[in-house]
């Protein structure tokens, strides 16, 4: 769907390789520009996982794309990036605010050059704002943001929910508003830019439980009963059982009296 679609995706860890990898599996044709040492996640993975050699964690977020090393700190370098802002179409960052911009590759000196270049950043809270030097990553994004709280069963602590759910509805984020852009651009000819946060993504993975508590809804402490949410009345959940584990979602209680009363069914 993307085909002839040009992407320069100066990215790293996982919100912005996501982006970009979700653009390439569409069928953009996505360059990855890596520092003359390399990416960071070609030489670290969780769990120590490692394929023939190279980083699980490159791998699941690096697909269908191709690579360059420059050196984006001197002259010649941001030469060759300018040279090939000319033909192409995207523009995919996720360094600190402000990082691009000292390197003179930021989006008001890449659009002189080319003034149909969408341009899209991905941080943790956005190009501004008291929090805009403060690190963004996913973990501290779960807690700041109330995920983890509400993930909490209200005895233990704040729980953070387990995977990098922020980072990677972040990078859906991002890819969306860049496939929405590059769509304006066929109509109106004009480039644009772009912003997603995993701040932003955090409060949007809340939007059921930051609707009720901003209309008065009471939150319940999660009990160890195994009630799935602070949001939800009983008997939404995961619970024991003598050989196993059952999960019950929105069942009537009318259903459950007949899947669990012997003879019923």
């Amino acid at each position: 769907m993307l085909q002839g679609v040009k992407v320069l995706s100066f990215t790293h860890y996982l919100q912005g390789p996501s982006a970009a990898q979700i653009l390439a599996d569409l069928g953009a044709d996505v360059v990855k520009v890596e520092s003359t040492k390399g990416a960071y996640e070609r030489s670290w993975s969780g769990c120590n996982t490692y394929k023939n050699g190279v980083s699980v964690f490159f791998l699941l977020g690096n697909r269908n794309q191709r690579a360059i090393a420059v050196d984006l700190k001197s002259g010649e370098g941001k030469q060759i990036i300018y040279r090939l802002v000319k033909e192409y179409d995207v523009i995919l960052e996720n360094f600190r605010p402000g990082v691009m911009e000292k390197l003179g590759l930021g989006y008001e000196t890449l659009k002189k050059i080319n003034p149909r270049l969408i341009y899209c950043s991905c941080s943790g809270y956005g190009s501004s704002g008291p929090k805009v030097k403060k690190p963004g990553q996913d973990l501290l994004i779960q807690s700041m943001s109330g995920i983890a709280a509400l993930t909490g069963n209200g005895e233990n602590p704040p729980t953070p929910i387990g995977t990098a759910a922020v980072d990677q509805h972040g990078a859906v984020l991002a890819a969306l508003g860049i496939v929405s852009a590059v769509y304006d651009r066929e109509k109106t000819g004009n480039g644009h830019r772009i912003e997603a946060s995993l701040l932003g993504a955090a409060l949007d993975l809340q939007l059921e439980s930051l609707a009720y508590y901003m209309n008065g809804g009471q939150f319940t402490a999660r009990p160890t009963t195994g009630l799935a949410t602070r949001l939800h009345q009983s008997p939404y959940g995961v619970y024991r059982t003598a050989d196993g584990y059952v999960t019950l979602s929105l069942v009537p209680v009318e259903q459950m009296r007949e899947l669990f009363t012997p003879g019923c069914l």
